[in-house]
């Protein structure tokens, strides 16, 4: 092969690897094309779904309530049936939710095409204090949070300090003591007696009494009242839990 034949070969190879890279460069450029225009279809489209009434809320479905009723929680949540669904702030439909008394805890989420689901977790009442209004309810954090008649298995706290935060000290202790007993020991509560800060009182819808002592040690006191429940005997003192005495 001659000198101007290598040339031309050369020359034409050339031509063929530019064409090519040339292919690749249209072919590139045709896909970013087309990934763009998808982009901006799919962004035109979520445009209109969120600006257009396309979901809307026409179903509430509210779990985990027992006493707060359905119907107070959709009130609570403000957010009226035919209302876009995209549109709802289910941060602040949450918070409304939980200033419903008996809420402890909500989670609100939108539920395609068209529902609002509400989860709630409702206060455990533990305990309740009379009052001139009426009996306040506790719930297992020690806090009062409504009026109402107090459930099956809550037990009365007693004489608590009339000072509103020696009070709330006196009542978060005889939660904790509540807490600690078993369900069974508190269905034979009558009430339990707050007679000062390292002094509580269990009476026993039978008669008897059982002196806690202070908020300390509740674990092995709550094993010595599981013990003298069984015995016999009126008034007990288990303040010290190893050295349990009676009268």
């Amino acid at each position: 092969m001659t000198t101007n034949s290598h040339f031309e070969a050369r020359v034409a190879a050339r031509r063929k690897e530019v064409a090519a890279q040339e292919g690749q460069r249209r072919n590139g450029r045709k896909i970013v094309a087309i990934i763009a225009g998808v982009l901006a279809l799919l962004l035109i489209a979520g445009a209109v779904l969120y600006m257009a009434p396309v979901f809307t809320v026409r179903e509430y479905k509210v779990t985990g309530n027992n006493i707060a009723t359905v119907e107070e929680i959709q009130e609570a949540a403000q957010v009226p049936e035919g209302a876009n669904l995209l549109h709802v702030d289910t941060n602040a439909a949450a918070r409304s939710v939980a200033k419903v008394p008996w809420v402890q805890s909500v989670t609100v989420d939108r539920a395609l095409p068209s529902t609002l689901s509400i989860e709630v977790t409702e206060r455990e009442v533990v305990a309740f204090v009379k009052s001139r209004d009426g009996d306040r309810l506790i719930d297992s954090h020690g806090n009062e949070f409504v009026i109402a008649a107090p459930p099956k298995g809550a037990v009365e706290i007693a004489g608590l300090d009339g000072d509103a935060a020696k009070g709330e000290k006196q009542r978060a202790s005889a939660v904790a003591i509540l807490a600690a007993v078993s369900e069974k020991v508190r269905a034979k509560v009558d009430r339990l007696e707050v007679e000062g800060d390292y002094k509580y009182v269990f009476h026993l819808k039978d008669g008897r009494s059982v002196v806690w002592g202070a908020n300390d040690n509740n674990e092995a006191k709550a094993a010595a009242m599981d013990t003298v429940l069984k015995m016999r005997g009126k008034d007990w003192n288990i303040t010290n839990p190893e050295m349990v005495t009676k009268k």
